[in-house]
């Protein structure tokens, strides 16, 4: 897909060619149509994310003009879009004008995709028209796809003086400057092309996505309301307004959010109910949150590269549920998924050491800590083995990581904790010192007088926890 904006009069043209196109397939009709204007046209469909309708519209266009290289494009950026490389790549082949400018682009654009990242710069530095407008922007939006924004930056350059007032490049040089994450500066671009348009919704979105990494919730979802008026069915904005309400707490508004962007195909089935599932695990409802990460492992399971995490959730789901057995199967998809992903070996090891196999749980661990030799990674062993109430596990996990890192967040309080439960009363108070809201010595009395008449364990940790109160509120 083009990465262009259509400017305000071509939007409406298109809108209205649309209509007709979809009027003449309502009545079942057929008459002759411009390539361009077909491939214009599916390529604001596939803008609109309606790719289905960018197929029809590339297929039939295709029918009336075979081996047309302009709606051979347009077939080849939307196989792109849709992650069917091998299929992008073939259609590629077909082209006959290899060597003008749009199909270096379009080449380039795929063997990113392809993992030829190299290739493609040579290819895009082979170009020489490199004062055109379209050029420009479509080489900046190719460099800014591969993170390469100050490349992209370089050729926005050989616009300057001259495009400075067009739209289009205007919003390359917007989309650039928020991809070099110079936030107040893009505001202040997006607010020019609103201006300019103000009914434009991608340029709302724009604006919003910057207030979204200022943190401004408040101010994404005023952005999302004005793209909707633009567009009701701009599905990119009800995804913002979903991720802005789930930042201010509200999980009804966001999934509601989440919903009509995935209705306008601004976000996967698999998305959606992979974000289901994590509000409901958060719950703990492990059932139904199974329920909806299993969904989504089947919907994602051709669309993203490492859909690990959702494995991992979903073992966690069913040894909560426990079906260890199951469990363990998960892990093991997740970890030939991404060998590289740790926290697939700690479940595993919080799985094992919860059946009493403590030299397999440790072994995972051990091979967790080769990958990430980190105060985090002995964190979280230290708090696994704490909830299992495997203390002495517990204490030692957290001593490597006060070792590793001294100022790891809670450390101190994690094995004061510890120590306490532990009946350890010497090395709490030497750990009690480091905290950042120290026991006071009537607090430690009162657990240690807990110990002395027999109170069980979860009396004990009731009573630590509410020692902790001002450390476990400010945090």
């Amino acid at each position: 897909m083009n990465k262009r904006n259509f400017l305000s009069g071509r939007e409406k043209e298109l809108q209205d060619l649309a209509d007709q196109y979809e009027a003449m397939q309502a009545a079942h009709q057929s008459a002759y149509w411009d390539a361009d204007d077909l491939a214009d046209l599916a390529d604001w469909y596939a803008s609109h994310k309606k790719f289905k309708q960018a197929e029809q519209v590339v297929k039939y266009g295709l029918d009336m003009h075979p081996m047309d290289n302009t709606l051979l494009t347009e077939q080849a950026y939307l196989y792109i879009d849709t992650q069917q490389i091998e299929r992008a790549r073939a259609v590629v082949n077909l082209i006959d004008d290899f060597y003008s400018t749009s199909t270096k682009i379009l080449n380039a654009n795929l063997l990113i995709h392809e993992g030829r990242k190299s290739e493609a710069e040579q290819l895009l530095e082979s170009i020489d028209e490199k004062d055109d407008l379209n050029n420009i922007i479509d080489v900046a939006y190719t460099y800014i796809d591969m993170g390469e924004t100050s490349k992209a930056q370089e050729w926005l350059e050989y616009g300057k003086g001259k495009y400075e007032n067009h739209e289009s490049y205007i919003a390359a040089c917007a989309d650039c400057t928020y991809n070099q994450g110079n936030l107040e500066r893009a505001i202040d671009m997006y607010n020019r092309l609103i201006d300019i348009r103000p009914y434009c919704p991608s340029y709302w979105c724009g604006l919003a996505y910057c207030h979204y990494d200022l943190q401004m919730p408040d101010k994404v979802i005023e952005d999302c309301d004005y793209a909707l008026v633009a567009d009701d069915e701009y599905g990119e904005a009800y995804l913002l307004k979903g991720q802005a309400f789930y930042m201010l707490g509200n999980e009804k508004e966001g999934l509601e959010n989440y919903h009509m962007a995935a209705k306008y195909n601004a976000l996967s089935d698999g998305f959606l109910q992979s974000a289901i599932g994590l509000k409901e695990l958060n719950k703990g409802n492990w059932k139904i949150a199974f329920t909806y990460l299993q969904q989504a492992i089947e919907s994602h399971s051709t669309d993203i590269e490492d859909f690990s995490p959702l494995y991992i959730n979903a073992a966690l789901c069913l040894m909560h549920m426990n079906e260890i057995d199951k469990a363990y199967q998960y892990c093991r998809e997740a970890e030939a998924i991404n060998p590289q992903n740790i926290d697939v070996l700690l479940l595993a090891g919080q799985i094992y050491m919860g059946t009493g196999q403590t030299n397999e749980a440790l072994h995972q661990w051990d091979r967790a800590l080769r990958l990430a030799p980190y105060a985090d990674t002995w964190n979280d062993i230290g708090e696994i083995c704490m909830e299992l109430g495997k203390l002495e596990q517990a204490r030692e996990a957290f001593e490597q990581a006060r070792i590793l890192r001294p100022n790891i967040d809670g450390i101190y309080e994690k094995l004061t904790s510890v120590c306490l439960l532990l009946g350890d009363m010497e090395n709490a108070q030497k750990y009690n010192q480091g905290c950042r809201y120290p026991l006071h010595q009537e607090e430690i009395e009162q657990i240690k007088q807990l110990f002395k008449t027999g109170a069980e364990n979860e009396t004990i940790i009731q009573k630590i926890r509410e020692s902790f109160e001002n450390y476990y509120t400010k945090n």
